[in-house]
């Protein structure tokens, strides 16, 4: 096992993703870094920067985001709930044990959006509609009991790319890509009151980095500063929601962008990714807030940028990403292993995707060159 102190950088394309020859670096496998193997107190899923990324669609504790489009969806009927008119769907697959399942589609097909979770349901955060350059203000919730939407306050600044988390039952929605320029932009959505207010600014704009929660502070890692592949990054940065202030912490390994991430223990893994050099990346990495410090572990089996993640009994799933994967692949954490799971039904990348009651819901995203309405429903 190897043990590095470096931070990551990301870097954004809005019009189809960057390729590459494949992982780079041979990831060597590694024991155990995690120091509690029990499971938190919320699983979690994530994007790849807006995914990503993410980050997002994570609970309180130890969970990240990470950042699906893809079609399907089954005969809708209208209804409504407390939070607005939802579109929910009669579905007969509801009840299943395992595997996939379709749910209602998202009212706004998109991708690069940011997504985190509170109370069994699933906020979707800006992003931008495929093919188009404009980036989206608009925010949709999932109720995940009722298999239905609703339209909640758009954010403040309308953007793709970014980053969400969920701290104390409120959601930070930060950094991305306002349609000219990245961002550091932090804004704190309270689902309680519908309402938006404003936090501390991330010390460097960014798009498309990987986020993860570990005791109740915001971690914030790599992503791309500028434009094209050039502005990737290894910073990783911690917020602290209490003091409202970031810190700088270990730098990754190497600069990347569009990798998905959660934590898990304490810990904080990495998944995949987007490097200059090294083209798509299958190595994850694991961060120590402690000791603050890098670790390589066992690469997953496919290289790919923008999938999404999400965290069940103590097990990340991760699903799709670029060039329009349906790979869906498990992480044990505890054992450094993984392995292949039911492919994805729709094929696509720059998702996003939340976790509700052992459940995992891939949204939207990008397919053949569309983006997707569908959300899939995975329970393992």
């Amino acid at each position: 096992m190897r043990e590095l102190v470096i931070i990551v950088t990301s870097v954004l394309l809005v019009s189809g993703c960057l390729l590459g020859d494949g992982p780079s670096g041979k990831a060597q496998s590694a024991t155990n870094v995690e120091k509690d193997v029990s499971d938190d107190s919320g699983d979690g899923g994530g994007t790849a920067g807006g995914g990503a990324t993410g980050g997002g669609g994570s609970t309180d504790g130890d969970d990240g985001g990470a950042d699906s489009d893809g079609t399907g969806g089954n005969s809708t009927d209208t209804g409504s709930d407390a939070d607005g008119t939802g579109t929910g769907v009669d579905d007969d697959q509801t009840n299943a044990d395992q595997g996939w399942v379709t749910k209602a589609s998202i009212p706004t097909p998109r991708s690069l959006a940011g997504s985190a979770v509170v109370d069994e349901i699933i906020y979707v955060f800006g992003g931008i509609v495929v093919g188009g350059s404009d980036p989206l203000d608009t925010v949709e919730a999932f109720h995940a009991p009722t298999n239905s939407w609703s339209v909640r306050s758009p954010m403040p600044t309308a953007r793709y790319g970014v980053m969400a988390e969920t701290v104390d039952g409120k959601i930070y929605v930060m950094g991305g890509h306002d349609g000219s320029s990245n961002v550091s932009t932090v804004d704190v959505f309270d689902p309680q009151s519908n309402s938006w207010t404003e936090a501390s600014p991330l010390p460097t704009p960014r798009t498309s980095a990987a986020s993860a929660v570990v005791d109740g502070k915001i971690y914030i890692i790599g992503g791309t500063i500028i434009g094209g592949s050039e502005g990737i990054t290894d910073l990783v940065h911690v917020y602290d929601p209490i003091a409202d202030s970031w810190e700088s912490l270990q730098l990754l390994p190497t600069p990347r962008y569009a990798m998905t991430a959660g934590a898990h223990g304490g810990v904080i893994y990495v998944f995949g990714g987007f490097e200059k050099d090294g083209g798509q990346l299958a190595e994850t990495l694991a961060f120590d807030p402690i000791s603050n410090s890098w670790t390589f572990l066992e690469p997953m089996p496919t290289a790919r940028e923008f999938p999404a993640n999400g965290r069940v009994d103590g097990k990340f799933y991760v699903f799709g990403g670029c060039c329009l994967s349906d790979a869906s692949e498990r992480y044990d954490p505890v054992n450094d292993e993984w392995v292949t799971v039911e492919s994805m039904p729709t094929a696509r990348y720059r998702t996003t995707a939340g976790v509700v009651d052992g459940v995992i819901y891939v949204i939207g995203g990008e397919a053949e060159g569309f983006g997707a309405s569908a959300v899939e429903a995975y329970t393992p």
